[in-house]
C-alpha cells in the first residue's frame, strides 16, 4: 500500500491551498508549512502533528519514516514521534480509511521491542508513552 499518494515536494500551504489563519498554535508553525514535506525535520513534523493539524499529510509521511525507525527522535527524546501519533484526537481514527491504526500497532510493537532490549536508553520513552499507548489501544480498539 502507498502511504503518500500527494506530492512531498509542495508544502502544507501549498496543498493546503494557501496559509491557514486557524489561531495561534497554527501561527506557531507558519514557518514549516512553507517547508516542502519532504525536508520537514523530525521535530517539525512532532510539533505540527502533537497540534492535531494537517493529519491528512502529515500522519503518512509520519508512518513512513517510524516503519522504518520507531524511535525517531525530534527534539525531547527517542521515540517522541511516536508518542506524538499517539496524541492524535480520537476523531482522526474514527475516519482511517487508510488503515493507518494496524501501521501504527506495528510501530508501537517495535518501539517496545526497542525499550525491551535497552530500558535504561529508552527511558524517556516508556515514562512518556504507557498512558498514550493504552490509550490509543483503547480508544481504536473498536474501529
Amino acid at each position: 500500500m502507498e502511504l503518500i499518494n500527494f506530492d512531498v515536494n509542495k508544502t502544507l500551504d501549498e496543498l493546503e491551498g494557501g496559509a491557514s489563519s486557524r489561531g495561534t498554535m497554527m501561527s506557531k508553525s507558519s514557518k514549516e508549512r512553507k517547508i516542502p514535506l519532504k525536508k520537514l525535520t523530525t521535530e517539525e513534523l512532532r510539533i505540527m502533528i502533537v497540534q492535531n493539524r494537517s493529519l491528512k499529510y502529515l500522519v503518512p509521511l509520519a508512518i513512513e519514516r517510524l516503519l522504518k525507525d520507531s524511535m525517531l527522535k525530534g527534539d525531547l527524546y527517542a521515540g517522541d514521534l511516536t508518542n506524538a501519533l499517539l496524541t492524535i484526537e480520537k476523531k482522526f481514527w474514527i475516519n482511517d480509511l487508510n488503515g493507518y491504526i494496524p501501521m501504527l500497532n506495528t510501530i508501537i510493537e517495535k518501539a517496545q521491542a526497542i525499550v525491551k532490549e535497552d530500558p535504561k536508553s529508552y527511558e524517556n520513552f516508556a515514562l512518556h508513552t504507557a498512558h498514550a499507548i493504552k490509550l490509543f489501544k483503547t480508544n481504536t480498539a473498536a474501529l
